[in-house]
């Protein structure tokens, strides 16, 4: 089961707080906006993460609150679905290699 698949369930839509959290490998470091700004850390293992924010959502009542989620480099993938456009037009100097040009100067 992928990280972001673990935490589905946790938030739900419909309440006014924002929370935004950035799984780091060291923990959990997390902001909330609403009526206040109260940013945290929460130190715990990859292995603990869940129990982690279990208790961040808990102790500072965040059930309900919009999520925005920042992974970590290793825990997803970008997919290129579409050429590029400079590469899809027949003919394109885009890309023309360039000669590097040596000049000398007698002193």
């Amino acid at each position: 089961m992928s990280l972001a698949q673990s935490f589905k369930g946790l938030f739900n839509a419909g309440k006014k707080d924002r929370v935004s959290l950035e799984i780091r490998p060291d923990g959990i470091a997390w902001s909330r906006r609403g009526k206040d700004m109260l940013p945290g850390f929460v130190e715990c293992t990859p292995a603990r993460r869940r129990e982690a924010l279990l208790g961040i959502i808990s102790e500072h009542r965040l059930t309900g609150a919009e999520t925005t989620l920042v992974l970590p480099l290793d825990q997803y993938q970008v997919f290129q679905l579409e050429r590029p456009e400079a590469l899809a037009v027949a003919g394109t100097t885009a890309f023309k290699s360039v000669q590097p040009q040596c000049s000398s100067t007698s002193g």
